[in-house]
C-alpha cells in the first residue's frame, strides 16, 4: 500500500485544506471532522499515511494516475450531490428541513408510523431491513402535498457503490393520509430498505417529490461506527 508523506496539516489539490492529526501506530486519522482508522509510520521526524485511508477519510478513491496518484470523488463525476450532512443535522432547501433522525436495523424490524403489517421481515437469508427515521417540515408559506418516498434518486447506498430501493406499498412505514403539510407543519416517517447484514452503509441520498415540489437533493452520510448497517 502507498503511503502518504504529510505533517501536521496536509493540503489536498483543488484549495482544500485538511487538518490531520497523527498519533503512533495503529490509530485514528481526522480530516475535516471525519476520523478513520489507520496506522501510522514515524520516520525521520515525518509522519506516513496509507493513502487510501487519507481518500477514505475524504469519501474519495484512490486511482493510479500516470506515475503518481489522484484522488477522485466516490462515484466520479456521476455521483449525485446536494445538501450534505450526517444523523442528526437539520438541512435545508427552499421549500422544506430534512432531519435523518436515526437508523434502525433487524432481521425483524417494527414499524413506528405505518399500519399493518407492523413488522417487516428479511427476505433473503444474511440480509438486514434498516429503517431511516426523517422528518421533512414544511417551510413555506403554502400547502405541499408531499410524497414521502421521493424521486427516482432516492437510495440508500454502500461504499462499495452500490444502491438499494427503499420498499413502497404495504411494507412502508408511512403514516396515513395525504401526507398534506400546511406551512410550519412536519412529517415523521421510515424510509425502509433491505441490505445485506455485512454491507457498509455510505449515504442515505433523497431527493424531494410531490405536487409542485422542487426535485432537490439530499445526502445524508449513515456509516456506522462498527462499519455495520446500524442498530
Amino acid at each position: 500500500m502507498r503511503l502518504l508523506k504529510g505533517s501536521a496539516m496536509v493540503f489536498l489539490g483543488g484549495g482544500v485544506a485538511a487538518m490531520v492529526w497523527a498519533a503512533l501506530a495503529p490509530g485514528s486519522l481526522t480530516v475535516n471532522g471525519k476520523t478513520v482508522s489507520t496506522d501510522f509510520v514515524d520516520k525521520g521526524g515525518r509522519t506516513y499515511v496509507p493513502l487510501a485511508d487519507v481518500a477514505k477519510a475524504l469519501d474519495m478513491t484512490v486511482q493510479k494516475s500516470g506515475s503518481g496518484y489522484t484522488l477522485a470523488p466516490i462515484g466520479g463525476a456521476n455521483q449525485l450531490e446536494g445538501q450534505r450532512g450526517k444523523v442528526g443535522d437539520v438541512l435545508q432547501t427552499p421549500e422544506f428541513t430534512f432531519q435523518v433522525k436515526k437508523l434502525v436495523s433487524s432481521e425483524h424490524y417494527q414499524k413506528m408510523f405505518g399500519t399493518d403489517p407492523k413488522t417487516v421481515d428479511a427476505q433473503h437469508p444474511g440480509d438486514a431491513i434498516v429503517g431511516v427515521v426523517i422528518r421533512i417540515k414544511n417551510k413555506t408559506n403554502r400547502v405541499i402535498y408531499l410524497s414521502p418516498f421521493g424521486q427516482d434518486a432516492t437510495g440508500l447506498t454502500d461504499e462499495d457503490e452500490h444502491v438499494y430501493a427503499q420498499f413502497t406499498g404495504g411494507w412502508a412505514d408511512l403514516p396515513p393520509g395525504d401526507h398534506k403539510l400546511i406551512p410550519g407543519s412536519a412529517i415523521d416517517f421510515a424510509l425502509v430498505f433491505e441490505v445485506p447484514e455485512k454491507a457498509k452503509l455510505k449515504d442515505l441520498v433523497y431527493q424531494f417529490d410531490g405536487i409542485g415540489v422542487a426535485h432537490n437533493i439530499v445526502r445524508v452520510s449513515v456509516e456506522q461506527p462498527d462499519g455495520g448497517s446500524g442498530g
